[in-house]
């Protein structure tokens, strides 16, 4: 499963100026017709063809092209099992580092003197982790959800005997109704334990929400026994078996993820118009935004999942602009094209410390009829 822990090699990772590192966030999604058929390696051709502008005739432009080689020779084989790959090269250093995501990543392609790590902070601190906690009146099971990855960590059986029917015979028919009340007491003390072994799961997985599943009256009283910390990160209780395979318990959790996401952008993008609608601090349409992008104002910058929209990047001070050629506004400095105008939008925005938010469905309709992106603004 993807944590922080596998970012370790590219933070130490000791690069130079003189031999940059090439990366590269690909879209490998391959219910998209345009991936299949070598889509792939065509994109990231296109993407490498953006940097050999950009590079021109710099001495690390021989360094480039063995960093695209090395790539390519990687995407012929390459089996695409996910939505995003990200690829990080230098093969001057003999290195080569990669992963396939399944969640989408804007596209994009540096070269610079350290592996562009930036979008991949960003998405593990969006995603939310989900934990799930299924138990009945005897066992409990704990699993983590997170980039639509799920693993079990534990698995908890009571200690003590909590059936609540027993073989009766005319010696046992006293005795009933104190073994029940045993029995009940039993699960309770089962359920107690299962609270105790969620704070420390929470410690371990850090996990930001919580389902509940198995028999309504477990799960109830599970809820009613977790402390504050982990009641307020319950989002669902569900009937469910003890034996629910996890396949059924993903597939739930991401329908329920996907319902509460687009609730969340909804509601994200309903504030952006409304507040760029009344004058306030918010700017709605390419121009307006790329503008306040160029300024440093946009604190927010909310954008749809669309085609990437070409522009350009002016050579000396780095400005966005919505052509490719020709001399930038401010510098006089010469343009160089850029394939995805809203990517490059995109970092500048994370490098100011603002936040990024790409919306889709309902969401994205809606702020696709206002130009597609725009910004909540510091001032």
């Amino acid at each position: 499963m993807f944590s922080r822990h596998d970012l370790a090699p590219l933070l130490k990772y000791a690069g130079n100026d003189s031999s940059p590192v090439l990366s590269l966030y690909l879209d490998v999604d391959l219910s998209r017709p345009a991936n299949r058929n070598r889509g792939i390696l065509v994109e990231a051709r296109g993407l490498v063809a953006g940097l050999r502008e950009e590079v021109g005739g710099r001495p690390e432009a021989s360094h480039l092209e063995q960093d695209a080689a090395r790539v390519e020779a990687f995407l012929e084989e390459y089996q695409s099992s996910g939505k995003s790959l990200i690829v990080f090269c230098d093969a001057s250093e003999d290195f080569l580092w990669h992963r396939t995501l399944p969640v989408v990543l804007p596209r994009d392609a540096r070269y610079q003197s350290q592996p562009h790590v930036r979008p991949l902070f960003e998405t593990l601190d969006e995603h939310e982790r989900y934990g799930v906690i299924l138990l009945d009146r005897q066992q409990a099971r704990f699993f983590s959800i997170f980039f639509g990855e799920i693993e079990e960590h534990i698995e908890a059986f009571a200690t003590l005997d909590v059936r609540t029917t027993r073989t009766v015979g005319m010696d046992h028919l006293y005795s009933e109704s104190r073994f029940h009340r045993r029995a009940d007491e039993h699960a309770h003390l089962h359920i107690k334990h299962v609270a105790g072994m969620l704070r420390d799961q929470q410690r371990s997985t850090g996990f930001d929400r919580l389902v509940i599943a198995g028999p309504l009256e477990a799960a109830g009283d599970l809820q009613r026994l977790l402390a504050r910390s982990l009641a307020d990160r319950v989002v669902a209780v569900w009937k469910m078996p003890i034996d629910t395979q996890q396949a059924v318990l993903l597939s739930e959790v991401m329908r329920l993820q996907d319902e509460r996401e687009q609730t969340r952008e909804t509601a994200l993008v309903d504030e952006l118009l409304s507040t760029a609608t009344n004058g306030r601090a918010a700017v709605i349409g390419l121009w307006p935004t790329l503008e306040a992008v160029r300024e440093g104002r946009v604190v927010h910058l909310i954008y749809v999942d669309d085609e990437p929209i070409a522009g350009g990047r002016c050579r000396e001070c780095g400005t966005l602009a919505r052509r490719g050629e020709g001399a930038c506004s401010f510098c006089q400095g010469g343009l160089v094209p850029v394939q995805d105008l809203v990517g490059r939008m995109a970092w500048a925005v994370a490098e100011s410390g603002g936040r990024l938010e790409r919306v889709r469905g309902p969401a994205s309709d809606r702020l696709r009829g206002a130009g597609g992106l725009g910004g909540l603004l510091r001032f």
